[in-house]
């Protein structure tokens, strides 16, 4: 974590921006209008990891942080689970899945790194005392 200055920087949080963003262009199709519960689902799981890890990174401690993106990790799985149904319900195309798939495991994985480290660092006080 050190020298990053902003949530944006870190991988996780890129790779699960760009899963929001796929997801966003498959959840405009008027078709899944008839499927409001898939919908909101798949809505609500792409949108929250990046929230989650910019609300872990504005908490003072590490752990803390790595509570939010343990949360962050469990919604990206969401929409691993979300996506698979949409494209058996024809809302969203086999490639479209493996992307979203894809992006979605590399964000689990950068999370699962980010988890580890956080596990193990001090708070900024605690660094600052040696």
């Amino acid at each position: 974590m050190a020298g990053k200055r902003d949530h944006t920087e870190f991988d996780v949080w890129l790779l699960s921006d760009a899963v929001r963003r796929k997801v966003r262009v498959v959840i405009a199709r008027p078709a899944f209008r008839l499927e409001l519960d898939l919908y909101g689902q798949l809505k609500r799981a792409a949108e929250g990891p990046c929230a989650h890890i910019a609300e872990g990174f504005s908490r003072y401690f590490p752990r803390d942080f790595a509570r939010f993106v343990r949360i962050a990790k469990g919604s990206l799985s969401e929409v691993i689970v979300h996506i698979g149904s949409a494209r058996d319900k024809g809302l969203a195309t086999e490639a479209e899945f493996k992307d979203i798939c894809s992006h979605a495991r590399r964000a689990r994985g950068a999370a699962t790194g980010l988890i580890r480290y956080l596990e193990t660092a001090k708070r900024p006080d605690e660094e600052e005392e040696k």
